[in-house]
């Protein structure tokens, strides 16, 4: 999707590439964020459940929507419905 508009689709995207509604990331020191688009970063949790309960907090539902977690050189993609898949933190997902 174009930041900022999420009903205009990137057209320089592979159409086979998932693309995540939420991400959350480990960042230094063992801190998480969490981003819902790509202007928008929230500030430091000291953990991932917090991060995850800040995010519900400002609209995100898990049980509904595709989510990431990126860890330690790995992406967890969760999609609705479908076991979780775990790639090394550079491949996508594809349908």
């Amino acid at each position: 999707m174009v930041p900022g508009n999420p009903r205009i689709a990137d057209m320089s995207r592979p159409t086979n590439v998932i693309v995540p509604s939420w991400l959350f990331t480990s960042v230094g020191n063992r801190m998480w964020t969490w981003r819902c688009s790509d202007t928008f970063v929230s500030p430091r949790k000291e953990t991932l459940a917090a991060a995850i309960a800040d995010a519900r907090e400002h609209g995100f539902d898990p049980d509904a929507e595709y989510w990431v977690v990126i860890s330690d050189g790995r992406t967890t993609h969760y999609r609705p419905g479908k076991a979780a898949v775990n790639l090394p933190a550079a491949e996508q997902l594809k349908d």
